[in-house]
């Protein structure tokens, strides 16, 4: 039997593009509704918001690929983010112009293409709010 898991994600930052930006990542994960794991993370790399998603569904890729390589059962990964910008370029709807994502997207890119059990979904910002509560 196939495990469903709904993993919610948001990355942003304070002072968007400033020397000295805070930004943070956190993600969580549903399994039948049940909350599985939470994390949470000050990405000290990224600068601007989109950075910011981009190192949280980094994150979030790592984690799944933790959790596979120590079960058998199979796991249909569903995604969800608010970031018209990350879930678009992911899916092949809009091109990356920004440098600064490049390397990233290029990682996430081969990341999804090899694992056809993970789904990327825009969602509502309320919905991800309700769930995060950020």
């Amino acid at each position: 039997m196939v495990v469903k898991a709904i993993v919610y994600a948001d990355g942003g930052c304070r002072h968007n593009g400033e020397v000295g930006a805070l930004s943070y990542g956190s993600f969580k994960v549903l399994v039948d509704g049940q909350l599985k794991r939470h994390r949470e993370a000050t990405l000290s790399n990224a600068i601007t918001s989109n950075e910011a998603e981009y190192g949280t569904l980094l994150a979030v890729t790592k984690y799944i690929d933790e959790v596979e390589s120590k079960t058998t059962r199979p796991i249909e990964w569903v995604i969800r983010m608010d970031s018209a910008l990350v879930v678009k370029q992911l899916t092949g709807g809009w091109k990356v112009k920004a440098p600064n994502l490049k390397g990233t997207y290029e990682v996430l890119r081969a990341w999804f293409k090899s694992n056809s059990n993970a789904t990327l979904e825009k969602v509502d910002r309320n919905e991800l709010f309700t769930v995060l509560g950020h």
